[in-house]
């Protein structure tokens, strides 16, 4: 039997949001410390039965990726690949998901809202080295304007009109 991803989405989702409603930083790093893993079986909108498994993994300083894998439960033989979801939780219990990035008409909104800039590099691509362990890298065609009248064209590529 084949998983159902919305339904293993849905029961993924359901766990997450509850970390993020009670879960304390302190207690998801003494979890990832003693490499705990709290794991139920639940029956799904389906009818069909799932296993949940939850797990906490450092991610960066002070920084934790909380993971929820959903797999249909199966007697004696291996089952197929789960469901995975996560979300990072900083210790000051700001929790981020990859659902946070949202692409608006202008300009993309990414979830490392509060982190700060600790190195910038520049070559053919520039990227933000943030804290926590992130970085934002672009590479595209772009345009260095020195003054309002006079503009040349930076990256690889041909130059376009």
């Amino acid at each position: 039997m084949k998983l159902n991803e919305k339904v293993a989405a849905g029961i993924a989702e359901e766990y997450l949001d509850r970390w993020r409603r009670v879960a304390r930083y302190d207690e998801l790093a003494v979890m990832e410390e003693n490499g705990d893993k709290d794991w139920e079986n639940v029956t799904g909108e389906d009818g069909q039965e799932y296993k949940v498994l939850a797990y906490v993994l450092p991610h960066g300083d002070e920084t934790l990726r909380m993971v929820i894998s959903v797999n249909l439960r199966r007697k004696n033989h291996a089952a197929a690949d789960p469901l995975i979801r996560e979300a990072v939780m900083r210790s000051d219990g700001t929790v981020t998901t990859p659902a946070d990035l949202v692409e608006l008409e202008d300009r993309w909104l990414l979830p490392y809202r509060g982190m700060q800039v600790v190195q910038v590099q520049v070559s053919y691509q520039l990227t933000l080295l943030l804290d926590g362990d992130a970085q934002v890298s672009i590479e595209s065609m772009a345009t260095l304007t020195k003054q309002p009248a006079e503009r040349s064209r930076c990256g690889a590529g041909p130059a376009g009109p």
